[in-house]
């Protein structure tokens, strides 16, 4: 931050009696002041009775209080394609989460790393296996889900779903009855799908035109707004769903998992992100 162009300046006792002259030191010594304190509260801002640091009014603070931000702000980055910095919102303790803090059924973990990142590896020989986060979300609370995925090394006979669901166990069926929005893939299938249901036994489900590939990274994100929820793969819009979405009150689970249907079936997990006002 650059210093004020001009000194701060305290005229003197005499220089202010009755008896003292206007003279040019004396009205330079306060145009200098007030100078110096435009300067010093900010003379690129437009002037407010309000000093909120605001970045319209004065410069933005570098730290919030909670709660202290009217509208809530999130900076995604959109190179990594994940949220950096936010301000004003609740965020989930989901953020970020280790994978050792959400519940596993049956199937089995290990951790590793490759060239793709750090993983959690989980694996299922003919069976199931669910993670998903105790904590709940609404749909009007315009939640965020975020999910780094590695395919295992043969997708066939399996099914996958990420995203919010509010049964904690989507994959035990290709056509669940639940308020879930959600990515799909499905045994005998090629593409992953976007899903959203109301709990009424009607789903829609959009084609992403994304394939399904043995052992490839997939970075997927699912925003729900007032009246859409809008799916992403690797960062690009894959579909917006409008119709049998989840109620806008219905509670539920960030959750990612697998069913493997008479061979090993499994997935490689690096993070999962969850935000929401």
């Amino acid at each position: 931050m650059a210093a004020p162009s001009k000194n701060f300046n305290a005229p003197a006792d005499g220089q202010i009696d009755a008896e003292s002259p206007v003279d040019v030191t004396l009205m330079t010594q306060l145009r200098d002041s007030l100078v110096h304190l435009e300067e010093w509260l900010g003379m690129s801002y437009t002037a407010a009775q309000n000093h909120d640091h605001d970045g319209v009014n004065s410069a933005l603070s570098a730290g919030v209080l909670d709660g202290s931000v009217t509208y809530g702000k999130l900076a995604f980055n959109a190179t990594i394609r994940e949220v950096t910095a936010y301000s004003g919102i609740t965020v989930s303790s989901a953020l970020q989460l280790s994978m050792a803090t959400m519940t596993l059924t049956p199937g089995t973990e290990a951790n590793g790393d490759s060239t793709d990142g750090a993983w959690l590896a989980s694996t299922v020989n003919n069976g199931y296996f669910d993670h998903y986060m105790n904590e709940r979300v609404r749909r009007d609370w315009y939640p965020i889900f975020y999910a780094k995925i590695k395919t295992y090394s043969v997708v066939t006979n399996t099914r996958m779903w990420h995203g919010f669901d509010n049964t904690g166990g989507a994959n035990a069926s290709d056509t669940p009855s639940a308020n879930i929005a959600m990515f799909r893939f499905i045994s005998g299938g090629t593409k992953w799908y976007a899903v959203t249901t109301d709990n009424a036994g009607t789903a829609t489900l959009t084609d992403t035109g994304i394939t399904v590939t043995a052992s490839t990274v997939y970075e997927f994100r699912i925003v729900c707004g007032a009246s859409d929820v809008k799916f992403y793969i690797n960062g690009v819009l894959v579909a917006t769903n409008t119709t049998n979405i989840p109620a806008s009150t219905a509670l539920m689970y960030p959750y990612v998992g697998l069913g493997s249907f008479g061979a090993v079936g499994g997935f490689s997990l690096s993070r999962v992100v969850v935000a929401h006002k």
